[in-house]
């Protein structure tokens, strides 16, 4: 049976995408999904991977996006998004200076957000300048593909790139629990199978 923690984080992943690919379309998505994902972002120390997103509940559109990316992911944007968020994660991880920069400007945001709330367009805004910054300059780039009126407008693109920030932190605790690419291929089954469960559940 797969791990529940690293299924989690799986759907974690997926609904920052899936939520971007919305924004990208139609400047609106899912709201409880994404104050879940910004939340994660957050959250330094929690005990469990269920309050990292505020519960289990909150991942309830991600682990829906998760089974059906998985189950028809021939050409999926969402899983490509996906893949190129893990990519990120694991260039992200292999340079230690800029991954304590990224740490050290959540944390900062964070403290802006307990004077605001944590989607204050000033918030995000912030989190915005810190992927620009430390994310935007690596040789790998995921590239949002939406209406221009929609990618053009500023708050739109302080919710995409906070919440391509967020898949990073779900990414970090998906590899965290053992999660790898391979799993992705071979795994498969066994990961569509134990989100159906957790999506019952």
């Amino acid at each position: 049976m797969m791990d529940r923690d690293k299924l989690l984080a799986l759907a974690g992943v997926v609904q920052a995408v899936a939520l971007v690919d919305e924004l990208g379309h139609k400047g609106r998505c899912d709201s409880d999904a994404f104050d879940a994902s910004i939340h994660s972002l957050f959250t330094f120390d929690a005990n469990t991977i269920d309050d990292v997103y505020g519960g289990t509940n909150h991942l309830h559109f991600g682990i829906s996006k998760a089974i059906e990316v998985l189950e028809n992911s021939s050409g999926s944007v969402i899983a490509q998004y996906a893949l190129g968020i893990i990519q990120i994660h694991k260039m992200l991880s292999a340079d230690s200076a800029r991954y304590s920069r990224v740490a050290e400007g959540l944390r900062l945001a964070a403290q802006q957000a307990s004077h605001f709330s944590e989607t204050h367009e000033n918030v995000l805004s912030n989190v915005n300048a810190l992927y620009a910054k430390e994310v935007s300059s690596l040789s790998f780039r995921i590239q949002v593909r939406g209406e221009p009126e929609q990618l053009q407008r500023d708050i739109i693109a302080y919710k995409i790139r906070s919440l391509l920030l967020a898949g990073i932190r779900s990414a970090h605790l998906w590899r965290q629990k053992g999660g790898s690419r391979l799993d992705l291929v071979f795994r498969r089954k066994k990961i569509i199978d134990g989100l159906k469960r957790l999506r019952r559940g």
